[in-house]
């Protein structure tokens, strides 16, 4: 019941993270790929400009915003998101999920974490905010 209730007050947050994770998204989709792919000069160049890239950037800086239990949290919703195939479970089941895959992810709530390598966990993933979408919908918080 605990994460459910953060969950709940955490949603403002998470759609504004979608929301920015969405435009980082669309951006590198964009990004002109017409390269050789044995050719890993121009392969890390193309690399480089999306991590310096002002909307990753901003994504970033808004996920530094969050605790750190909020940070475990939408974590955690990504992988459910990304790995989970569950939907319109009930709040026990839910409450479930997140504790089997927080401890999954070597979560344990109130502790401190590196939260340099947290959020370049999610942010490495192009498409984060699908990701948490789908993590959201399966909890049965959002629809999409």
């Amino acid at each position: 019941m605990i994460l459910t209730l953060t969950l709940e007050t955490l949603m403002p947050k998470l759609e504004k993270a979608i929301e920015l994770a969405r435009i980082n998204r669309l951006h590198i989709e964009n990004q002109p790929m017409d390269i050789d792919s044995s050719d890993m000069d121009s392969l890390e160049g193309i690399l480089e400009n999306v991590k310096d890239d002002a909307n990753l950037k901003n994504l970033e800086d808004y996920l530094n915003t969050f605790t750190d239990k909020e940070i475990m949290l939408t974590q955690t919703i990504m992988y459910i998101g990304r790995d989970e195939n569950e939907e319109n479970l009930n709040e026990e089941s839910r409450e479930s999920l997140l504790n089997s895959v927080m401890k999954e992810l070597g979560f344990v709530l109130d502790s401190k974490i590196d939260r340099k390598v947290e959020i370049s966990q999610m942010t490495g993933k192009v498409p984060f905010d699908q990701y948490l979408q789908r993590g959201l919908v399966i909890l049965g918080n959002m629809k999409i």
